[in-house]
């Protein structure tokens, strides 16, 4: 028995898909769907979706490093230090060693480090002279969905057809996009970061059409690690010599942050003491004197302002229901900024607190945001 725990829904379909063919029965559990499979008695899930209750004989930690994000961080802490299973593979880049070990160490953990290198050299090749210097076997990177699909369009303009990915496509879509362009049905990929995750696909080039993106509060530039990450979806090893990096804008700033070693991370994101549900207080007040705490040098605390939101959305629908099914509600992966989303949300807790399975939503059939 198994589970597989990674940052995206992309990702978990991927392993979810390979262990099936390889006939190992597998489920799939992420935000947006659920996958039963028969008899199986592994799952690939997001890491938010951790079930702390199942044990398991393995248990894969993916993209550990991502424990340094200061909205999802804590999850992987909590998966780190809560994941009941007999063996546990943290799979992390090297900036993460050294905080991972310290965890560890306090529980006195039986542990084994394993260094990978690059099966294939990442070369970087400077500037790419915008959409008509694109090549087959091209991976072009931007930062929407809005963005995505306007340089796929463009694309074929040049005769050329593209495969899109990007984190909100429906995992139907997003395997058909993959299998159109390792076939060569597509000789492009366009694709937000969403990519840079470890998606396996035979990608010659990754070419930077922007070096800056919003990350939900800003837009930023892009940082060393993020700049690392997606660049090394280049080369595939028994496939490319080498693989290659270019941008179309800005491409000292890609060539740097290649270049430039990558810091260790140093903060450890808390996440919030389950323990604290089983108290006499009131579970906004529990919430609001979280989000009091300072944080410092070592340690920030994980972040539950939409958790709040949620909650104050959900609360006149409350009665005495136990405060840890009420905190499984308003900690589901859910954008708090979105009103009609918050909405439907809202209907679906009624539901679930009625007993009753949550109702479709309605939608407009000729809205892409809305179909996804």
């Amino acid at each position: 028995s198994g589970v597989y725990l990674g940052p995206l829904r992309l990702l978990a379909l991927e392993v979810f898909d390979k262990l099936n063919q390889d006939a190992a029965c597998c489920n799939l559990l992420t935000g947006e769907e659920r996958i039963d499979v028969p008899g199986a008695t592994l799952t690939a899930s997001t890491i938010e979706l951790c079930d702390f209750h199942k044990e398991y004989d393995v248990a894969v930690i993916d993209e550990a490093q991502m424990m340094a994000d200061s909205s999802r961080g804590s999850h992987w802490t909590d998966a780190i230090c809560r994941v009941r299973a007999k063996e546990v593979r943290i799979c992390a880049a090297p900036t993460a060693e050294d905080i991972i070990l310290s965890i560890l160490d306090r529980f006195g953990a039986d542990v084994e480090v394993r260094h990978h290198d690059r099966l294939v050299p990442l070369v970087f090749k400077g500037f790419c002279n915008g959409l008509p210097a694109v090549k087959p076997g091209d991976a072009l990177i931007a930062f929407s969905r809005k963005k995505v699909l306007s340089i796929a369009a463009q694309v074929e303009q040049y005769g050329m057809k593209a495969s899109v990915i990007y984190g909100a496509l429906p995992p139907a879509s997003r395997r058909e996009e993959v299998r159109r362009f390792v076939n060569g049905d597509t000789q492009i990929v366009v694709a937000t970061d969403a990519i840079g995750m470890g998606i396996s696909i035979p990608i010659k080039r990754v070419v930077f059409t922007e070096v800056s993106k919003f990350d939900g509060v800003e837009m930023r530039p892009l940082n060393r690690e993020e700049i690392k990450q997606i660049a090394g979806r280049a080369g595939r090893f028994g496939l490319y010599d080498e693989g290659e990096v270019v941008s179309m804008t800005k491409e000292a700033r890609i060539e740097q942050g290649l270049k430039k070693e990558s810091l260790p991370i140093r903060k450890l994101r808390l996440p919030f003491p389950r323990e604290a549900l089983d108290s006499d207080y009131a579970m906004e007040e529990l919430l609001r004197e979280w989000q009091r705490l300072d944080d410092d040098a070592l340690i920030q605390r994980e972040d539950l302002s939409e958790a709040l939101q949620l909650y104050r959305a959900l609360k006149p629908d409350l009665h005495d229901e136990p405060k840890v099914v009420v905190y499984e509600l308003i900690t589901t992966p859910v954008d708090a900024k979105n009103p009609v989303l918050v909405q439907y949300w809202c209907a679906c807790c009624r539901r679930i607190l009625q007993g009753l399975n949550p109702r479709k939503p309605s939608m407009s059939a000729d809205a892409l945001e809305e179909c996804e």
